[in-house]
């Protein structure tokens, strides 16, 4: 999702709270995927099946597709607050400020406890924002809820790129990522065309209203039908790298388990003969 569009902002594996091993994914997904020919098909597979992925899929869709009316962005400051070229260049930088505030202070998101509770709640003030900017009249408001909706998209992204990274097995992990690349891509071009249709119906504030409303819903309805994402989190050994605390690398495949070897007995030292 474009972090300057918007609405900022799944996993189940059996309903229980998903940590994904360090490796991403796990040793079963390795074994039923490990094989496959490369075709973006298994990549569907595996996201139907892993909760978390297919909740970002689907969630990132959503909010790609029904992002904020940049494109009206001129006949708002025109028909909405009545300004001029001023006004509109406010408009295309409030988006930004948000997104470079969250970029600057950004170390704290992947220590969070809850990161997928965190991308939810992140997409839903994302839509929020959307639908006060389409109802205020006032410049200065809409600013502040388009940074708001900017720094909500920021933090959209990087945790969506985080869980990802971290729910994906090695061999699987960029044909799902170059899917969500696309989706932001595509979702973009084709929600510019579904913003300029739906302001004809209504207008160009009220279209954003419809996005930022259907955004907002989309991520209320993605965490009650897939609890996992709510509760997924990140290796814990991923968040104390980003806390600059390491504490050296676990017992590696070879060693796990063994006990330490006894240390070394002292050498012993040559005494030299009595002199008489």
């Amino acid at each position: 999702m474009p972090t300057e569009e918007g609405c900022a902002t799944r996993g189940r594996r059996e309903d229980l709270p998903y940590e994904a091993a360090p490796g991403g994914g796990n040793e079963d997904d390795e074994d039923e995927y490990g094989a496959d020919s490369g075709s973006l098909l298994v990549a569907f597979k595996y996201a139907v099946r892993n909760r978390v992925v297919g909740g970002l899929l689907t969630l990132g869709g959503v909010m790609a597709l029904f992002n904020l009316p940049v494109v009206l962005f001129p006949e708002m400051v025109d028909r909405q607050f009545h300004g001029g070229e001023v006004m509109l260049g406010l408009l295309y930088t409030a988006p930004a400020v948000g997104a470079v505030a969250v970029s600057a202070t950004s170390g704290w998101l992947t220590r969070a406890a809850r990161p997928g509770r965190l991308l939810i709640i992140a997409a839903f003030t994302g839509g929020l924002s959307a639908v006060g900017f389409g109802l205020s009249g006032d410049i200065w408001v809409a600013f502040v809820l388009l940074a708001v909706g900017g720094a909500a998209g920021t933090v959209y992204e990087i945790l969506e790129y985080a869980l990802v990274q971290h729910s994906t097995p090695d061999r699987l992990r960029g044909r799902i990522v170059s899917v969500i690349t696309t989706q932001g891509t595509t979702g973009g071009v084709v929600g510019d065309v579904e913003v300029a249709a739906l302001a004809r119906w209504f207008s160009p504030g009220g279209a954003a209203v419809v996005n930022g409303a259907i955004c907002a819903v989309a991520a209320v309805a993605v965490a009650i039908a897939v609890p996992g994402l709510r509760r997924a989190t990140l290796p814990r050994e991923e968040r104390d790298a980003e806390d600059g605390h390491d504490d050296g690398p676990g017992p590696g495949p070879d060693t796990a388990g063994l006990k330490p070897a006894a240390p070394a007995a002292p050498a012993a030292v040559p005494v030299p003969p009595h002199q008489h």
